[in-house]
């Protein structure tokens, strides 16, 4: 089988609907100790089910007028799944639920091809990008280019916040510095969605500060100005410098 740590943004409760769907419409019989008895064959003419006991409790299924579909309504907040190694064999026309037995577990769905897709774990599903300055690199230093800018100057950012936005982890401005100091430095955000106006939403944090060592890669964190973004939101940064020879590498702003 083929693992891939895909993204499914699937809430708990969905799949937990979605699972029992699955159950009933299986090509094979289950049986079960609680209120059901027996989840017939394709083809046979389905009867009433109501409360079915998972682990969980509270599910009410009823047939259509044909006979043909058994609907499921979840009426509790919690499913339980027993965790293990990995899924079960393929079925063509069939996807899986089921819980890995890592340590500790972790939620997945594996297609009919069988490839595994890692549903939303929290930090597992941290992601980010990063974007160079929009300005001409003034520099290089190694293989890393940058742009140096002295007091009173600037550097441009613009980017999209994914559609796959939830929440922001880290938002920083990439230095090399020139010298062992405290530089300083001014951000400037414009947020707006599409059909907002350009300035919508201006945000500034000023006079910003951090103790910086030579040469070393530093992020200079600019995320108290990129607080409550919404998925497709435009940004615009302007990253301002109050001392003297700011070599900016970039911006990387980290997801989930």
């Amino acid at each position: 089988m083929n693992e891939q740590r895909g993204l499914l943004p699937t809430s708990w409760l969905s799949i937990a609907l979605v699972i029992v769907a699955l159950l009933i419409a299986h090509d094979r019989d289950i049986s079960t100790t609680s209120a059901y008895t027996t989840f017939q064959d394709d083809g046979a003419v389905l009867t009433q089910r109501t409360s079915a006991n998972f682990v969980g409790t509270n599910v009410a299924c009823a047939d259509d007028s044909a006979g043909a579909r058994t609907t499921c309504t979840l009426n509790d907040s919690v499913l339980f799944l027993l965790e293990q190694a990995a899924a079960d064999a393929d079925q063509a026309g069939y996807g899986q639920f089921w819980v890995k037995s890592d340590t500790p577990n972790v939620p997945f769905f594996t297609d009919d091809a069988g490839t595994d897709h890692q549903l939303l774990t929290g930090a597992s599903n941290t992601r980010a990008f990063f974007e160079m300055p929009f300005e001409s690199p003034t520099g290089t230093l190694g293989n890393w280019e940058f742009v140096e800018i002295n007091a009173s100057q600037d550097v441009h950012f613009n980017f999209l916040v994914p559609p796959d936005f939830e929440s922001l982890i880290a938002a920083n401005v990439v230095i090399i510095p020139d010298t062992t100091e405290t530089v300083q430095w001014d951000v400037m955000v414009s947020v707006a969605a599409d059909g907002e106006a350009y300035n919508n939403d201006d945000r500034s944090a000023l006079n910003e500060t951090q103790a910086v060592t030579i040469n070393q890669l530093t992020d200079l964190d600019i995320s108290t100005v990129l607080g409550a973004l919404s998925a497709e939101d435009h940004v615009g940064i302007d990253f301002a410098g109050d001392t003297a020879n700011i070599r900016i590498v970039g911006f990387e702003f980290e997801y989930d």
